[in-house]
C-alpha cells in the first residue's frame, strides 16, 4: 500500500511539473508582413508625430515615398512575429512587432549614436496627414526663412514650396550647406505640416501660415534635436555666394596641413609625391 501511495504522489508531482512548464511557455505565433500601403510615424520631441508612407511588395521589398522621391529597401526580414527593416547605406534599422491586424510597432535605431525613436505603422492607410480642408491659401513660391531667429545660431535658408492637388504641399528648405530633403505635407487652414523620412533623415516642420509670413515654426530632427524658424515671402531673396563661404586665412596662398597616416607616417601637401600634380582635398 505504501509503495502504491508513493507512486501516485510521484505521478502527480511529475504531472504538475509538466503542466507548470506548459503554462509558462511563451508561444510565438508566426506573423506575415502583408503586401500593401502603410502609414508610418515616428514619435519625436513634444510628443509630435512625424509621418511617412511606405508600400510593401509581395517579395517584401519596401518603397518609401517622400513627395517625388522613392527609396527602395531590399533588406527586410520577418522572424516569427517580428520584422527587421535594415537600411544598410545609412546604418539604420526599424525593429517592430506585427500585431494580429497586421500593424507594426517598434523602434527606429540610427547609428553611430544609436538614436532610438518610437515607431508604428498602420496597414491600409494611404495618407501621410489627415486633411481637414479641401483647399488652402497659395503657399507656392519662394520664402526667406530664418532658423533659430534672434540667437547666436541664427542662419538663413530659402523655403521652396509647391501646391498640389488634395491640399498637399511639397518642397524643401535650401541652406548654404545643403537642403532638407524631399518634404511632403499639408496646409490645413493656417497649419503647415511637412515631413520626410529616408532612413537617415527624419525631419518634421510645422508652422502657422498667413498670406505673406510663417510664424511659430518648429523644426524637429528625429527625437534628439529641434529649433524654431520663421519665414516671409520674398521672391528676391538669395543665399550668400558659395565662393564667399570658405577662404584661406590671412598670410596663406594655398592649403597647408599635415597628418599621420595609418602607419604613423606624416603626410603633407609639400611631399614630393604631390609635386606638379592636381590634389583633391575633400573637407567634411
Amino acid at each position: 500500500m505504501k509503495r502504491i501511495l508513493f507512486l501516485v504522489i510521484i505521478t502527480l508531482m511529475v504531472a504538475c511539473k509538466k503542466d507548470s512548464k506548459t503554462t509558462n511557455e511563451v508561444i510565438t505565433t508566426p506573423k506575415e508582413l502583408s503586401a500593401g500601403v502603410y502609414r508610418a510615424a515616428l514619435t519625436v520631441q513634444d510628443n509630435k508625430e512625424l509621418p511617412f508612407v511606405f508600400e510593401v511588395a509581395e517579395n517584401k521589398t519596401i518603397t518609401i515615398a517622400n513627395a517625388e522621391e522613392r527609396i527602395t529597401v531590399n533588406d527586410v526580414v520577418v522572424e516569427n512575429d517580428s520584422v527587421f527593416i535594415r537600411m544598410e547605406v545609412f546604418d539604420a534599422v526599424i525593429k517592430a512587432k506585427i500585431d494580429d491586424q497586421g500593424n507594426l510597432k517598434g523602434t527606429y535605431l540610427k547609428a553611430p549614436k544609436n538614436h532610438k525613436v518610437p515607431f508604428y505603422a498602420m496597414k491600409d492607410v494611404h495618407f501621410r496627414y489627415p486633411r481637414y480642408a479641401d483647399k488652402h491659401a497659395p503657399i507656392a513660391g519662394k520664402w526667406e526663412v530664418t532658423f533659430s531667429p534672434g540667437t547666436p545660431n541664427e542662419y538663413k535658408a530659402i523655403g521652396m514650396f509647391k501646391d498640389s492637388t488634395n491640399n498637399i504641399v511639397t518642397g524643401t528648405f535650401l541652406t548654404e550647406t545643403g537642403d532638407y530633403r524631399f518634404l511632403e505635407g499639408v496646409l490645413d487652414n493656417t497649419n503647415l505640416k511637412l515631413s520626410c523620412f529616408d532612413g537617415a533623415h527624419a525631419f518634421l516642420f510645422d508652422g502657422k501660415v498667413t498670406k505673406d509670413s510663417i510664424t511659430s515654426g518648429m523644426f524637429y530632427s528625429g527625437n534628439h534635436y529641434k529649433e524654431p524658424w520663421v519665414a516671409v515671402r520674398n521672391d528676391a531673396f538669395e543665399l550668400r555666394d558659395a565662393e564667399q563661404l570658405t577662404f584661406l586665412k590671412e598670410g596663406y596662398e594655398k592649403l597647408a596641413f599635415s597628418f599621420p597616416d595609418l602607419d604613423g607616417n606624416m603626410i603633407s601637401l609639400e611631399d614630393s609625391r604631390f609635386k606638379d600634380k592636381a590634389v583633391i582635398v575633400q573637407i567634411m
